[in-house]
């Protein structure tokens, strides 16, 4: 019997939130929390809303991450001087610093995934994966507009 795709996403979140879970310990950062570490760019300003809009997470769950990176010292956070109601999140320093130390070990993670797949076979994962992570997005959009 085949193993069904929702299975096999579901094995592999799990597996991966082992690997971080075990990864971020020593920085005290929580799954969840590194995406905005790593996805904030050094040495520029990102607004909450763009890294929200970047992971598809709802602004309550960007807006505790941040909080506790800010706390954390890890990034800071002001309001916009062009639009007060907005706030710009950046790495400190030592965000920086933990940010390199994630990027080696996302590529680690990556490179034990990938195993020895060729360049095609990892494009065309990364095409279905795509059009997966499109079909929920909609599927969920939908759902909370009939839902309102």
């Amino acid at each position: 019997m085949k193993n069904s795709i929702g299975k096999e996403i579901a094995i592999i979140g799990r597996q991966s939130k082992i690997y971080l879970e075990r990864v971020l310990k020593p920085y005290n950062i929580k799954v969840g929390e590194h995406m905005f570490i790593l996805n904030v760019e050094n040495d520029k300003h990102m607004n909450q809303q763009q890294l929200c809009d970047q992971f598809a997470v709802d602004k309550a769950q960007a807006t505790r991450a941040i909080a506790s990176l800010v706390e954390k010292g890890l990034l800071s956070r002001e309001k916009n001087p062009e639009d007060k109601r907005e706030y710009l999140i950046a790495l400190t320093e030592e965000g920086k610093i933990i940010k390199e130390k994630l990027f080696v070990e996302m590529k680690h993670w990556g490179d034990t995934l990938k195993g020895d797949m060729s360049q095609e076979e990892l494009d065309k994962v990364t095409e279905i994966l795509t059009k997966f992570r499109i079909n929920a997005m909609v599927e969920n959009d939908r759902y909370k507009k009939h839902s309102k």
